[in-house]
């Protein structure tokens, strides 16, 4: 079947019926196998970029004739996939940084947005126009609760349901 060593998985002969049989329960790996034979492939390496938490892709290498890798190859394909794996996950960790602190400066533009006045209906059309630009219309509702009295007002609704104008108008209903 397979060898593994570290992140690298080799498949000395992908023609092999035993081949096939024991990876039977993997379909995606059934799948790749006949694609890699569609293409004249006889022995494949895979080298994954596993980091800490996700898997970033793979490093395929072949041959269309049977061949084993020597220990050199396999040492430079796992020192090659190391330093690769980092860089994907620094630009995903990067990335997703890069999201968050996008986040924090839009609800820090919509807090002074709204602090700027004290008119509900003026704060309301603030928060409608910010959120609706940052999320879906469809994912944005908005109910005030008023603990003192245990009534509710719903200031935006979300598509689909009552109240469904672009600002409409609160509406006090007691909680059950």
């Amino acid at each position: 079947s397979g060898e593994r060593w570290g992140n690298l998985m080799v498949f000395p002969e992908l023609h092999r019926p035993e081949l096939k049989s024991a990876w039977q329960r993997d379909a995606q790996f059934q799948s790749f196998r006949e694609l890699l034979l569609a293409e004249g492939w006889r022995t494949a390496l895979v080298a994954t970029f596993q980091g800490r938490e996700h898997t970033y892709g793979a490093l395929l290498v072949g041959s269309r004739q049977t061949r084993s890798f020597s220990p050199v190859e396999l040492k430079l394909l796992l020192a090659l996939s190391h330093p690769l794996t980092l860089a994907l996950e620094n630009r995903f960790l990067n990335q997703a940084a890069r999201m968050h602190r996008e986040d924090l400066h839009s609800l820090n533009r919509i807090v002074e947005a709204v602090s700027s006045t004290f008119d509900p209906q003026s704060q309301l059309a603030i928060l409608h126009r910010e959120l609706s630009s940052t999320l879906c219309p469809s994912e944005l509702s908005l109910l005030l609760v008023d603990s003192a009295t245990g009534s509710r007002q719903t200031l935006l609704a979300r598509d689909g349901e009552p109240d469904n104008d672009p600002l409409p108008r609160a509406h006090d209903e007691k909680l059950a």
